[in-house]
C-alpha cells in the first residue's frame, strides 16, 4: 500500500474528500458537537473522545458517501474503483486509517486557501 503521494494525488482526492465532507453534513455536525473539556478533564482524553465520536459518526453516515469513498481510496492506492470495490474490507479500511493518519495530507487539506 502506498504510504507516500503526490501532490497529483493530493490534488485528485480533493473533490472526493469535499464529497464526502459534504455528503456527511460534517461541518454541521462539528457545530453541534463543539470540543470543550471540562472541567476536570483531561485533555488528552478529552480530544481522543471527541475524535473517536467523529469516526463514530463518519462509520455510521459513510453510506451516504460511499463511491466518494471508493473514488478516494482508488486514488490514494493508485487503483480503479472496481480493484477497490473487489478487494478485502480490511484492506479499504487500512487505507482509509492510512490516509486519516497521514499528517502531510491532513495538512494539505486543512489549508486555507
Amino acid at each position: 500500500m502506498t504510504t507516500t503521494f503526490s501532490t497529483e494525488q493530493a490534488f485528485d482526492m480533493l473533490p472526493h474528500a469535499a464529497d464526502i465532507y459534504t455528503k456527511l453534513n460534517v461541518k454541521e455536525y462539528l457545530k453541534n458537537n463543539v470540543f470543550e473539556v471540562k472541567k476536570g478533564e483531561d485533555p488528552e482524553v478529552s480530544k481522543k473522545v471527541a475524535g473517536a465520536e467523529l469516526i463514530s459518526y463518519i462509520l455510521k453516515n459513510s453510506p451516504k458517501a460511499k463511491e466518494a469513498f471508493f473514488e478516494l481510496v482508488a486514488i490514494f492506492e493508485s487503483k480503479t474503483v472496481e480493484e477497490v470495490k473487489a478487494q478485502s474490507l480490511v484492506k479499504t479500511m487500512a487505507s482509509v486509517k492510512a490516509i486519516a493518519k497521514n499528517e502531510e495530507l491532513m495538512d494539505f487539506f486543512k489549508q486555507p486557501v
